[in-house]
């Protein structure tokens, strides 16, 4: 260790040891303050919890402890709905069948949630919805009402 705090002293003067405290920072924190993000993906920036806003795609910079970002993703996303069989009011049964397409207008929409409802409750509301809305286009509005 000696050897090595010499060599450094010789090389950089009596700023070696800094030195080498300022690049064994440098691994550890710069990883942490860069951020990548895909052509479809945008990052909604929070600092210390309050929305900054939202930014991307590419090469992002955050401060590390201080900022958080959540990354969304802008895609389309299909549910396939659940086949229905359905009997019409004249007795004829029918079935319906059905896909749900539906994406995000913007990243900074989310209602500050940073868009973790996309994958859960906002694919089940979808979900519900087309299953309604195919019982009201085969005419039985009764089971279009939610039910608790």
């Amino acid at each position: 260790m000696q050897e090595l705090i010499g060599l450094l002293t010789k090389l950089f003067g009596a700023l070696g040891p800094v030195v080498v405290i300022v690049v064994i920072l440098a691994i550890f924190i710069l990883p942490q303050a860069m951020r990548i993000l895909r052509e479809y993906e945008r990052g909604v920036i929070f600092r210390l919890g309050k929305l900054i806003g939202a930014k991307g795609p590419g090469l992002i910079f955050l401060i590390p402890v201080v900022d958080k970002m959540v990354r969304m993703d802008l895609r389309v996303v299909t549910i396939d709905v659940s086949k229905q069989e359905i009997m019409t009011r004249d007795n004829v049964p029918a079935t319906v069948d059905a896909v749900v397409l539906f994406s995000r207008r913007g990243p900074d929409g989310g209602g500050g949630k940073g868009g973790k409802f996309l994958e859960g409750d906002l694919a089940y509301l979808a979900d519900d919805a087309a299953q309604r809305a195919g019982a009201v286009a085969v005419g039985r509005p009764a089971f279009a009402t939610r039910h608790h």
